[in-house]
């Protein structure tokens, strides 16, 4: 049994996918239309939640609670800061949108 539960899970780490976007979550890795971009541990955390969500709207507080520490408040604009960020890398065409009032939805 001991070696059994050594030998681990023997399956692969999910690949999330939206249109041309793909998150590798056992490698940490996201791109978009084959280009590896690279983010920090927020906006991947941010950007998962997105694309589990795609199409549904994600309300600000459930993207603050995945991109950052519970002991350590984000300041008052971070999260607008950091979807800015992940906008840029993702670049054209756009697929985070804003729901005003809501928070964020990922949609093409």
């Amino acid at each position: 049994m001991r070696s059994l539960c050594r030998r681990g899970d023997s399956g692969a780490a999910p690949v999330l996918d939206f249109l041309d976007l793909e998150l590798d979550i056992g490698r940490h890795e996201a791109r978009r239309g084959g280009v590896t971009l690279t983010l920090t541990g927020k906006e991947f955390a941010v950007l998962h939640r997105l694309v589990i969500s795609a199409g549904e709207p994600v309300r600000r507080r459930d993207l603050t609670d995945a991109g950052w520490d519970e002991l350590v408040p984000p300041s008052p604009n971070a999260l607008e800061v950091l979807i800015a960020q992940l906008r840029h890398k993702l670049g054209p065409p756009p697929v985070i949108h804003t729901v005003r009032g809501v928070g964020y939805v990922l949609r093409g």
